[in-house]
């Protein structure tokens, strides 16, 4: 495979596609799928690291990746390096590339899907394709990221927040929720990016917390305050440092990726009304792959010391071990009030795309 985008519209179909299964694939999203010769026996986390590099032949294990090459890119060759298992990564967005997955069925060439949102994991559990992991790597999540699931792995999370201009708002005077960013003192002075794939998320989660038309409203609500829009979380955060708005909708690391975490400000809502929500990457091994016990060494190894420590202090991400320290700069996720919400419900974003378009704003 290689990387691809397709329009959001198409990609919000996957929620049409867990029990399809396509005759053929798009030549411009689909590579071959030649037999791989490999050992098919299933994976146990008590394999030794050179065990589990030579329990097939030397083809790489072929990676899909909905993380940007950026943020993930320095994990696959730490991977390489410590077990000398080689590997092929494709990069995309991930409602596109599940959707290609869900399409290609059992003749994908991949072994693992990496995604930026776990909850297409869910529904290509429900569709059949992924394996099942074994409990001893189930059991070294932590709490919070821990969701009963039994087929995609936690590796990191990330917190939707508000990010704030200290200089012009007073901590006192920031919003208890986001119901009160469509109060009069935020008209004109707040943004948000609706065509970036954590707020759809966010949007469609709230959906399902405080139902269609409450939603609806909100964002209608929203939208005739005034709230400037943006194209990306980074822009937004640049916005708020440079003036041009007071508060904007974003994920929690933003400030620190982009060094301005000493002028823009992070709050995390004091009311637990859906407004503080944790989006969790995972990662799954595919069912029908031949390469299990290689798939299952990187599963390993993205929840091992090493990879965690890369996402904690280098992404700012928040680890999905309990045992490894958050970056001493972002807030702790257990003094976050977080809405517990599904992971599924953050990948129902047709009917938020369409709520964005209806309301003029994708």
């Amino acid at each position: 495979m290689r990387p691809f985008m397709v329009p959001a519209l198409l990609a919000a179909l996957i929620l049409g596609l867990t029990s399809c299964k396509s005759e053929t694939s798009d030549k411009n999203t689909s590579t071959t799928t030649e037999k791989m010769n490999a050992d098919n026996a299933s994976a146990t986390s008590g394999e030794t690291e050179k065990e589990k590099a030579h329990s097939t032949d030397n083809k790489p294990l072929r990676i899909v990746s909905g993380r940007k090459e950026s943020l993930v890119g320095p994990l696959f060759e730490a991977f390489e390096k410590k077990t000398g298992i080689k590997v092929e990564v494709d990069y995309g967005k991930t409602p596109a590339l599940a959707m290609q997955l869900l399409s290609e069925g059992k003749d994908s060439p991949a072994d693992v899907f990496y995604a930026q949102e776990s909850g297409y994991l869910g529904k290509m559990k429900e569709a059949g394709l992924l394996y099942a992991l074994p409990t001893e790597i189930l059991s070294l999540i932590r709490k919070e990221l821990n969701l009963g699931q039994s087929h995609w792995l936690a590796i990191s999370g990330r917190a939707r927040v508000l990010v704030y201009d200290p200089a012009k708002v007073l901590p006192a005077d920031l919003p208890k929720s986001l119901k009160s960013l469509t109060d009069e003192r935020w008209k004109a002075h707040a943004g948000w990016a609706p065509g970036n794939g954590s707020f759809q998320a966010h949007l469609s989660a709230l959906r399902h917390h405080w139902g269609e038309v409450e939603t609806e409203k909100w964002v209608a609500a929203m939208k005739a305050n005034g709230i400037r829009a943006a194209k990306n979380n980074s822009s937004l955060v640049k916005d708020v440092d440079r003036g041009a708005i007071q508060v904007a909708l974003v994920n929690h690391y933003y400030t620190h990726k982009l060094g301005v975490a000493e002028k823009v400000k992070t709050w995390n809502f004091p009311e637990d009304d859906g407004s503080n929500v944790l989006m969790i990457s995972g990662a799954a091994i595919m069912a029908h792959s031949k390469m299990k016990p290689k798939a299952l060494a990187l599963l390993n190894f993205l929840v091992s010391k090493d990879a965690q420590n890369i996402l904690a202090n280098k992404n700012y991400e928040y680890p999905s071990r309990p045992n490894i320290a958050e970056h001493p700069n972002v807030a702790p996720l257990r003094g976050l009030k977080v809405t517990p919400v599904k992971q599924e419900t953050l990948a129902d974003v047709g009917p938020t795309l369409s709520l964005l378009q209806k309301l003029g704003l994708n």
